[in-house]
């Protein structure tokens, strides 16, 4: 029985890739940069923290790291400025999230988004259903590392064998892989949904109601 879950959150709980693209694009033209990216390739340059995408967004640029400083510095304020406002919650989650916790569930989010961003987001949409958010926070490894996962399991009681990763991407997989849980694989999300990714899922969710559909939750 599953009697806790550790959700990713973008692509997964929120669509927040319009405010990731106009907060990414402004920061380049502010930045020097003259280039600018679609919806799909933003999409394609997510998942792995901010400086992964800034990295990925410079890549024409060459490894310029005083550029890359000076990108990071315009995009993090702008990335908060626009991340509430240009964010909407995935239709029919909230309510996932409400039966999971009429069920006893208990809800928890490791994310690469900052984590100030990540609870300041969540908070505004889902308030209070989650028990714990943490995000990236600098200094340490992002996802696919498991350690917080770990910690969170370590601080708040919980079993590992009680627990599930849910994501929707190839680094939510990887996450769920290095901490030795399922995984339950959303693919309305942003991930790119064909082998090898759809093999490693231990369940395939179409929509976010499916997620409480799935017969391993207390009834």
């Amino acid at each position: 029985m599953i009697r806790n879950a550790f959700f990713d959150l973008d692509g997964t709980l929120v669509d927040t890739v319009e405010g990731i693209a106009k907060a990414l694009n402004e920061a380049l033209a502010v930045s020097g940069v003259s280039i600018s990216y679609s919806r799909s390739e933003v999409i394609s340059m997510i998942g792995r923290g901010a400086d992964t995408l800034l990295r990925k967004a410079l890549k024409e640029k060459g490894n310029d790291d005083s550029l890359f400083a000076i990108a990071k510095r315009n995009y993090l304020p702008l990335y908060e400025k626009y991340q509430i406002a240009w964010s909407r919650p995935f239709s029919g989650m909230k309510g996932t999230l409400e039966e999971l916790l009429r069920r006893g569930v208990r809800l928890f989010v490791y994310t690469n988004k900052p984590q100030k961003l990540a609870r300041e987001l969540l908070e505004y949409h889902f308030p209070p259903l989650f028990d714990e958010i943490d995000g990236q926070i600098e200094t340490r490894a992002v996802k696919p590392n498991p350690a917080p996962i770990f910690e969170m399991m370590e601080r708040h009681g919980l079993k590992k064998e009680e627990s599930i990763y849910i994501g929707d991407s190839i680094v939510d997989s990887e996450t769920a892989k290095a901490a030795g849980l399922p995984l339950i694989l959303c693919t309305y999300g942003y991930g790119k949904y064909d082998e090898p990714l759809l093999s490693k899922a231990r369940y395939l969710v179409a929509e976010p109601e499916d997620i409480a559909k799935i017969s391993v939750w207390p009834s």
